[in-house]
């Protein structure tokens, strides 16, 4: 594998923590909610702490406590720290408006344009000419402000180039990876950013770069021939848990971040069925979900791969399963999409709203 290039230090320079109020205990009055509750997110603004607002302050040391309400501090600055935010917002995917609700997308690859139709606009399609000739397109929250960044990985370079939200869309790059590595980002080391990740799938190989760790890279080995490898918080610990799935065989394993990466495994899916994954039942863990590319069948399995949670047929031939909560109530939804010589559409079948479709145009019928 080609060698480590850069380590995206916008990144490291804007979310640097500063080494201030490191004796902040003062001020606490009242926690807002435990630590089993709360995801933290990095703050880089200047502004003013509010009387009665809820906050979370990290020391120097790097550790944080949360607090509700706040004395004799109003009008003090602050820059640097973090604040607690709801952790069902910060799971949801393909979210590039940062609305708590995914929003439609697709990335044409000849052209490397992508078009968008966000949550809170649906009547308009966005074009954003971006990418790598050969790319392919890897959007993921790399910032960690709750928003997906554009971003695409050329394999034949190994070459990662994202368009950072927080930082005005300005591009950041590295090169990891290379010829046989697919990517695989996702949040492996729990600071809500996530990092670059690659899977050698001749050798059953690993790889990420933890941006928790100024971008340092690891490897492990996980998985082998006949494996594809994909990512998800299976076991509730705010941190990305690889798994990988045979087709042929039928066969599932992943392994749990939360355990020292102990693996569980299970039949599951098998030939005809594609695997994706996403808290399909709000309880904070990612669930797989089987989808039959012919009949469209979804099986929906927690992630103990002991129970079906749902199942139904929403889709069929030609049509390409998605993941994301795109109504924004905290439970994924069976989504599929179909791109034809002429027009591209989303049916989305949403828990909350129900059976939706949009289509390029930015149409939403019911």
């Amino acid at each position: 594998m080609e060698g480590l290039s850069g380590y995206f230090k916008c990144f490291m320079q804007k979310y640097k923590v500063l080494p201030v109020l490191a004796s902040v205990s003062c001020f606490l009055l009242a926690f807002a909610a435990t630590a089993e509750n709360w995801q933290w997110h990095a703050v880089n603004t200047v502004g003013s702490w509010s009387h009665g607002s809820s906050y979370s302050v990290i020391s120097s040391s790097g550790a944080s406590c949360p607090f509700a309400s706040v004395e004799s501090v109003d009008g003090v600055s602050y820059g640097g720290f973090i604040y607690p935010y709801d952790r069902r917002v910060a799971g949801v995917k393909n979210d590039f408006d940062g609305d708590g609700k995914s929003d439609c997308w697709y990335f044409h690859v000849p052209s490397q344009v992508w078009y968008v139709i966000y949550s809170s606009a649906t009547q308009t399609v966005s074009r954003v000419s971006f990418g790598l000739t050969d790319a392919v397109p890897v959007p993921e929250d790399y910032d960690g402000d709750h928003q997906a960044d554009f971003a695409v990985y050329q394999e034949s370079s190994g070459t990662w180039v994202a368009l950072l939200s927080s930082l005005d869309y300005a591009s950041a790059s590295a090169v990891f990876g290379g010829p046989g590595y697919n990517p695989v980002p996702a949040d492996f080391d729990g600071d809500q950013k996530a990092d670059p990740a690659v899977y050698n799938q001749g050798a059953g190989t690993w790889s990420a770069m933890q941006s928790a760790n100024g971008y340092a890279p690891i490897s492990g080995g996980f998985g082998g021939q006949g494996y594809v490898a994909l990512a998800g918080d299976f076991d509730e610990d705010d941190k990305a848990d690889p798994w990988v799935y045979n087709e042929t065989a039928g066969a599932l394993s992943i392994a749990m971040s939360g355990s020292g990466y102990l693996s569980v495994s299970g039949g599951y899916g098998g030939p005809g069925f594609s695997l994706v994954s996403d808290d399909y039942d709000g309880d904070g863990c990612a669930d797989a979900a089987a989808y039959e590319r012919e009949s469209g069948l979804w099986y929906v399995m927690n992630y103990k791969l002991d129970r079906l949670i749902w199942g139904l047929k929403w889709g069929g031939a030609g049509y390409l399963p998605l993941t994301g909560d795109y109504d924004g109530d905290g439970l994924a939804d069976a989504s599929v999409f179909y791109r034809d010589l002429r027009n591209s559409t989303w049916y989305l079948n949403e828990s909350t709203d129900g059976p939706q479709t949009i289509s390029a145009r930015g149409d939403r019928q019911r």
